[in-house]
């Protein structure tokens, strides 16, 4: 039972240290059993504040004996940036549950370090008739490693194309601790800075940075004494019969700021002056004093000096006083040291690919051009126009039917890139409707500036290449013109029927041309003072218009269907009937 006590008393323990940094603790009294509340102290995170307050309920006795006091004796092996304070610290964390069950502690900072770490804790139980019951316990706490990064150590970028400069900024720093640095960059610098300056990787590799931490204390290291005053003088040991008889048998002894003895050397006989290189003491405890002694083994030993000292630096320092004088040095002497290290991951940058034509850069309206991505490197690819992604074109073939200035994106393995130069597309602007217009047997087009080819049935017709083309056979005609780029255009095809040369008398004067008509029809009557009835019916008979032709008549005939139609007209002489064609 007093051993389970025990095990309840180092658990609270687990709140306290010494340097006093988390005061203001608050007791939760809704909890009235004995134990800790919360009786595991939740993980913190790397570099975050930390907060927590404990309540703990005290035992008033344990198997019949009651419990005088409890007393939080030390505790150990704490993360870095956390600090511990019970709520009676004055009283030496000291509890008498016969006046209250309660206690608390508060848990605070920031965890520079991170890991599982083990809290050891000593405690004292006072029971009545036993008396002092010592113990320890180990109590585990975790840091939980901040997000990204290491523990020791940021760099911003972690990995790039090419070259990079990266800035570099070490984690752990304590100002209870004299901290030191030793950063190897991997690109043959190193430094000794918290924050060193910016580093530059200029070619592809893989580079291993480290970083030393160490948290050192001012340490005493050694002291000399070159010469004492005569107080030694006179004692049994050192009988002073005309004049002093030997000499001073000499020791140190060094004590803190709290007059603890830190340091007591060993006694150099019958010297005046004496060294000791091995002290070694960490001066966590400022200011520090130093006396020399002269030991006596049968009378009172005797105080040659005392000097005091406050560590702000290393190096060799001098005393004297009162007769007595020499030097101690002060060196520093390391507690914690972390050593860690991480890549800086510079990835080649892919050659810039070139961007191959197949055909002119200029191309006709209509018309298209395929672009061709050039790289030996290639994991993917992205097209551009005007600097500008084109959605969707993501093959190394590229085929575009508008000007502009494409240019293509390869990405490599390492999600490096690299662009192009820009392939400058032309397009000619498109060319006019082509229209001819048919009279008699001429078909005429008014267009200049273009080279010509007149087409009979979907093939040449040799040497038709002029603005016009007299028919002499039925068939399907349509012309081609040309810029002088190469650009070309149709026009509409059209089934035309050669007309035959007619006489007046044959046709009673009548001229009917184009034919066949597009979209006017004209009507010719040959002498004056004469007319004509006229009417245009189908292949159904049905009559599309009746006229009187006069002289010239226009018929619009652009809404007819096309196909073969017959033209009546009616004179003195009877009535005559002509075929005509109307194809749009």
């Amino acid at each position: 039972m007093i051993r389970i006590l025990l095990c309840f008393l180092l658990l609270t323990a687990l709140g306290m240290n010494a340097d006093a940094q988390c005061p203001g603790c608050a007791i939760n009294s809704t909890f009235t059993s004995p134990g800790i509340y919360p009786s595991i102290l939740p993980d913190g995170t790397q570099n975050q504040a930390y907060d927590e307050d404990v309540t703990f309920v005290l035992f008033t006795d344990t198997l019949g004996f009651a419990v005088n006091f409890f007393k939080i004796n030390s505790i150990s092996g704490l993360p870095l940036g956390l600090s511990y304070e019970c709520n009676n610290i004055t009283n030496g964390c000291v509890y008498d549950p016969q006046s209250s069950i309660y206690g608390c502690v508060k848990v605070c900072g920031t965890p520079i370090q991170s890991g599982s770490f083990t809290a050891v804790v000593s405690v004292t139980a006072n029971l009545e008739v036993v008396g002092d019951q010592n113990s320890t316990i180990n109590i585990p706490l975790t840091i939980v490693q901040s997000a990204g990064g290491n523990t020791d150590f940021t760099f911003n970028p972690a990995s790039a194309c090419g070259s990079a400069e990266v800035s570099f900024s070490a984690l752990l720093n304590n100002p209870a601790y004299i901290n030191t640095y030793a950063w190897d960059f991997g690109n043959g610098v190193t430094s000794d800075i918290q924050n060193p300056p910016t580093q530059l990787y200029d070619s592809a590799g893989i580079y291993l940075v480290s970083l030393q931490t160490q948290f050192s204390v001012y340490a005493l290291s050694g002291l000399s004494v070159s010469g004492v005053n005569n107080n030694w003088c006179g004692d049994v040991e050192e009988p002073n019969l005309f004049g002093c008889t030997g000499s001073p048998d000499l020791y140190i002894v060094v004590s803190d700021a709290s007059s603890n003895i830190v340091y007591t050397s060993s006694t150099i006989d019958n010297a005046n002056s004496a060294s000791w290189s091995d002290i070694n003491i960490p001066l966590s405890n400022p200011p520090y004093s130093f006396t020399i002694w002269d030991e006596d083994v049968v009378s009172q030993n005797d105080n040659l000096g005392t000097y005091s000292f406050n560590p702000a630096g290393t190096g060799t320092f001098n005393f004297s006083g009162n007769g007595t004088s020499g030097n101690y040095t002060i060196g520093t002497q390391v507690v914690t040291t972390f050593n860690s290290s991480d890549s800086v991951l510079i990835y080649s940058v892919p050659a810039i690919p070139v961007v191959a034509l197949s055909g002119n850069d200029t191309i006709c309206a209509g018309d298209s051009v395929t672009l061709a991505a050039l790289s030996a490197e290639a994991e993917s690819y992205s097209w551009l126009l005007a600097n500008t992604t084109i959605t969707g074109a993501t093959d190394s073939l590229l085929t575009v039917s508008s000007a502009g200035a494409y240019a293509v994106q390869i990405t490599n393995e390492f999600g490096c890139s690299a662009t192009s130069a820009e392939q400058t597309i032309f397009q000619q602007p498109a060319l006019p409707n082509i229209n001819f217009t048919i009279q008699g047997n001429d078909l005429t087009t008014f267009l200049t500036g273009y080279n010509f080819q007149w087409y009979l049935n979907n093939n040449p017709i040799s040497g038709a290449t002029g603005p016009t083309h007299t028919i002499s056979q039925q068939g399907n005609y349509y012309l081609l013109a040309c810029d002088n780029f190469g650009c070309c255009r149709a026009s509409n095809t059209l089934l035309i029927t050669p007309v035959t040369a007619y006489t007046p008398e044959l046709h009673s004067g009548v001229l009917v041309y184009p034919n066949p008509a597009t979209q006017i029809l004209n009507l010719e009557l040959s002498g004056s003072g004469q007319s004509l009835e006229f009417e245009i019916i189908d292949i159904t008979g049905r009559v599309m218009t009746t006229g009187i032709l006069e002289g010239r008549t226009l018929v619009d005939v652009s809404t007819y269907p096309d196909g073969t139609y017959i033209l009546r007209y009616h004179s003195g002489a009877g009535s005559f009937h002509q075929r005509m064609i109307i194809s749009h």
